[in-house]
């Protein structure tokens, strides 16, 4: 039986310095390759949960796995490591800092990481990957020159050059008009069928879910959720 890409076994988490939410997740199993989407009302958890699977954030209890990886059990600096060389995350609020070009973002987790992969094909893949999402002449631009939805395909790029085995999103069509919208789901697509990733993405556009393999509702899933705070 093939290990799962992911999961989660009766992980619990909750703010400790705010009231009013909680975050249950009994089980949950993300197959290899395997593209799922996560539905649910606004401040029900769907950002707690992948950062959770991400290890920004780490339960109270029960434990999140990445392919053999228990990253609950690691370290700050452990799943930080992990998180660059195992997993593409594409931000909601994109993450790309204003100092750097479009290209030096991309290749963010190469200088985070050295030992990431190869810095000459990283730099190719970054302008392929930039080319296909149509930003390919923008990668000397800084971000505060990019539009947003410019910004948007610049974090995509960014999440897919390392070729992750886990590409977690959060909202990534959420800044950008149907056609480009359409682009990128395409290309995180693309990813999961040629490499074999596993892909969650979190979205409130109910037009992207007969794309994917599964819908998780995370209202149903977590009883316990009461409110999600404000980051």
């Amino acid at each position: 039986m093939t290990a799962p890409a992911a999961s989660f076994a009766d992980v619990a988490f909750t703010y400790p310095e705010r009231d009013g939410f909680a975050l249950a997740v009994p089980s949950l199993e993300i197959a290899p390759s395997e593209r799922v989407a996560c539905v649910g009302h606004s401040g029900c958890g769907k950002t707690t949960l992948i950062n959770l699977l991400s290890g920004v954030l780490v339960p109270q209890r029960g434990e999140v796995r990445v392919g053999d990886v228990v990253m609950s059990r690691l370290s700050e600096p452990e799943r930080r490591a992990q998180r660059i060389r195992r997993i593409g995350m594409v931000f909601q609020e994109f993450e790309l800092l204003d100092y750097l070009s479009a290209l030096d973002n991309i290749l963010l987790p190469y200088r985070l990481s050295p030992a990431t992969g190869d810095m000459v094909a990283a730099r190719r893949r970054s302008r392929a990957l930039a080319s296909t999402l149509g930003v390919g002449h923008l990668l000397n631009r800084k971000p505060t020159r990019l539009s947003q939805g410019e910004r948007q395909r610049v974090a995509v790029c960014r999440a897919l050059v390392t070729q992750p085995e886990l590409v977690i999103a959060d909202e990534p069509t959420g800044n950008l008009d149907p056609k480009n919208a359409s682009g990128v789901i395409e290309l995180l697509l693309e990813h999961v069928t040629t490499s074999g990733a596993a892909m969650l993405v979190v979205t409130h556009n109910h037009e992207l879910l007969k794309l994917f393999d599964r819908v998780i509702h995370l209202d149903t899933l977590n009883q316990q959720s009461v409110a999600e705070p404000s980051p």
